[in-house]
């Protein structure tokens, strides 16, 4: 399966982040699938993790980079009201083909704002 990016989750000091660090063994586990880019698998793991801006900031990502834009969408609105729970544990990026990473969250409202 092709994608137009990959997702990357790093702790602070731009290092893949252990997912034996992480409390919810869920999230835990789709962060596993996510280092694979297993996006599919992963996002199996995200509907049983616990609810975070996170969760559904990583289940839009991989629904955009599946280009099921619909359904990115609405994950993106449904993480605009919730908080952060991993925010001092890692970040959400993405890396397209040749280029440098780019903060996740904001790429998909940037992508949303001007679709």
């Amino acid at each position: 399966m092709r994608t137009s990016f990959r997702i990357l989750i790093l702790d602070k000091s731009r290092n893949k982040v252990d997912e034996n660090i992480i409390q919810d063994k869920n999230l835990a586990r789709a962060i596993k699938y996510i280092h694979k880019s297993q996006y599919i698998e992963a996002s199996k793991w995200l509907f049983l993790a616990s609810d975070s801006k996170e969760k559904y900031i990583l289940l839009s990502l991989i629904n955009f980079t599946l280009k099921q834009h619909e359904q990115a969408l609405s994950y993106i609105e449904i993480a605009s009201a919730l908080s952060y729970n991993f925010k001092d544990v890692f970040d959400i990026y993405i890396q397209k083909p040749g280029e440098s990473l780019e903060p996740g969250e904001e790429f998909i409202k940037g992508y949303f704002l001007f679709s």
